[in-house]
């Protein structure tokens, strides 16, 4: 009810007072600084015990907003025991009054070494078990780690003239780089075209910024894998017999690659061991800690870490555990297998001593063919220059002798041989990011990287004479 009203609050503090070395203080906040309103007028007595004398004590106040140390007051000694202060100006909404006594030693009698380290856990009970949980799932995940790199099974990696069996060139890029790139896709369409599913044309297009245009042809081929069969259907969809890829969006291309990408990850995904379990043992940690915290903070009555507070710990708890979860990613007991067979099968790509593969088995005989079939494995593992190099006296021979090396599958520009690869990998990488677009789902992430290659209000201090 709109009128004037007289509040008194009766309350009791402790811990208020500072033990130096040359004297004791009380150092004290008197109004708070926390008000949403204007005071015009404060008053702050302080009656102190007979053993101590107002006219010996050292007197400081502030006043104004958080650290402050304005001198806007007035200080008056009542008696031998009493001592008043008085704002000689108007606070304005969160501003306070805070003032420090200083008095001689021996008073008060100071809190034990007990007592001392009693408050100090009672004041930081929130923090320590901060520390306390943090310590506990770094240790976690740290022994964690060890233990799984431990139990990793010794690589034994052998030249294999070969792919894992099974695996197309689209999935042995995921099954290394964990997402479809579009090493991805452009190693499984130079395998299509190999294949004779499809066959490739490109051509300039602009002035003075040039860009190439890929052309997809559709032929009358039918793949027996069903890999192929679909991406063929996504790729050309209804009754076109081609697509073109450039650097403008392509509805037929983002379903080819939304296709791969679900293709890839019922073949591949088996072979992935993300240690998920210790992921969900480290969130159970960082949420025991909060809770924790939480209760602590209404057990003990202190609230060292607020609401905000909890949350940044949470999400710092959270930040740590994606990290590692990163660290963990690995394979399976068979996808290291299969790992073993895919490192051994690119050292045989480029290697180009093949008088040192003989003393592990025979390799197969270098001809066009066999350069074509694993060309497309070469580019998803990055390796398409060193394989093609490998080739180079072949066909330099076949070009003196009149027949130079030309795939049917493929009509543009002059074609070189040992460049072919490399250059196709890196000319359709942009075209097909730019024609896959943002709107594909995980698009944006997976071509960025496709390429092989104790204070108080007013602001006083103790001890501050």
């Amino acid at each position: 009810v709109p009128a004037d009203h007289t509040f008194i609050l009766k309350y009791k503090t402790a811990r208020q007072l500072g033990f130096f070395k040359d004297h004791d203080e009380l150092f004290f906040n008197g109004i708070g600084q926390d008000w949403e309103f204007s005071i015009a007028r404060a008053t702050v007595t302080l009656v102190l015990p007979q053993e101590i004398n107002a006219h010996e004590c050292k007197v400081l106040a502030s006043v104004g907003a958080l650290h402050s140390q304005e001198r806007s007051y007035s200080t008056k000694i009542i008696d031998n025991n009493t001592i008043q202060f008085k704002l000689s100006r108007i606070l304005k909404p969160y501003e306070g009054l805070t003032f420090t006594v200083g008095f001689k030693k021996g008073v008060v009698v100071p809190p034990t070494i007990a007592e001392r380290k009693a408050s100090f856990f009672r004041d930081n009970s929130q923090l320590i078990v901060c520390l306390l949980f943090l310590l506990l799932l770094l240790l976690f995940l740290i022994f964690s780690y060890i233990k799984i790199q431990r139990n990793r099974p010794f690589q034994n990696v052998i030249p294999l003239f070969e792919a894992p069996k099974g695996f197309t060139p689209g999935m042995v890029n995921y099954f290394v780089k964990r997402k479809v790139t579009s090493d991805t896709l452009s190693s499984d369409i130079v395998a299509m075209a190999v294949a004779g599913f499809i066959k490739i044309e490109t051509k300039e297009e602009g002035f003075i910024f040039k860009s190439t245009v890929y052309t997809l042809t559709r032929t009358d081929k039918v793949p027996d894998e069903v890999y192929y069969e679909e991406q063929l259907k996504k790729l050309f969809q209804g009754r076109n017999s081609s697509v073109t890829i450039t650097k403008s969006y392509n509805k037929s291309v983002e379903n080819f690659f939304i296709k791969t990408k679900s293709l890839c990850d019922k073949k591949v995904e088996i072979f992935f061991d993300n240690h998920t379990f210790l992921f969900i043992i480290a969130v159970v940690i960082a949420t025991l800690s909060c809770l924790i915290q939480f209760f602590l903070s209404i057990i003990l009555g202190v609230q060292f870490i607020d609401t905000i507070g909890m949350v940044t710990i949470f999400s710092s708890y959270m930040l740590i555990a994606f990290l590692f979860k990163f660290l963990f990613k690995g394979y399976t007991k068979k996808g290291y297998q299969i790992k073993d067979e895919i490192d051994g099968f690119k050292l045989y790509l480029e290697t180009a001593e093949r008088e040192r593969l003989k003393f592990v088995s025979t390799p197969p005989k270098m001809t066009p063919q066999h350069y074509e079939t694993l060309l497309p494995y070469a580019m998803a593992l990055g390796v398409e220059q060193a394989w093609s190099q490998q080739f180079t006296p072949l066909f330099k021979k076949l070009e003196q002798a009149g027949t130079p090396y030309h795939p049917y599958w493929y009509h543009g520009r002059a074609f070189r041989a040992t460049l072919f690869g490399s250059s196709f990998a890196n000319n359709i990488r942009p075209a097909l990011s730019s024609s896959i677009g943002a709107s594909a789902p995980g698009s944006s992430s997976g071509f960025s990287s496709g390429s092989s290659s104790g204070d108080g209000g007013g602001g006083g201090g103790g001890g501050g004479f």
